[in-house]
């Protein structure tokens, strides 16, 4: 039984995923999960606007009762939840070009050496 264990260990050890192909099939698998993040950080978003709003409204009618920046805060959060996605979405051109061509661990791959030629990486 015991030599089993240490067999299969071994047998597995020899085709082990490196922390790349780890990070690789993470990637693969994030699109979903993002846009289910956008989804939630814009109706999130909406929500805190519209508390910011009446916490506002509330603060003029009970002053003693509402901090003042609370609705101020609520209004901020709010929109940075807003804009959450497309921020993103312009830092990960601005670092990556496009999501099709050229990601960061598209470099993972394939690598240019310096005098030109290009060397892949499996």
């Amino acid at each position: 039984m015991l030599c089993g264990l240490f067999l299969s260990t071994f047998v597995c050890a020899s085709t082990a995923l490196t922390i790349g192909d780890l990070a690789v099939n993470l990637t693969k698998q994030l699109p979903p999960y993002t846009t289910l993040l956008t989804g939630f950080a814009y109706i999130i978003g909406t929500v805190f606007v519209i508390s910011g709003v009446l916490k506002i409204k509330q603060n003029k009618e009970m002053p003693n009762n509402v901090p003042f920046m609370a609705g101020p805060i609520f209004i901020a959060m709010g929109v940075l939840l807003i804009y959450l996605p497309s921020t993103t979405s312009y830092l990960y051109y601005s670092f990556f070009n496009s999501p099709d061509s050229i990601t960061g661990m598209s470099l993972y791959y394939e690598s240019t050496l310096m005098d030109g030629t290009s060397t892949k990486n499996n």
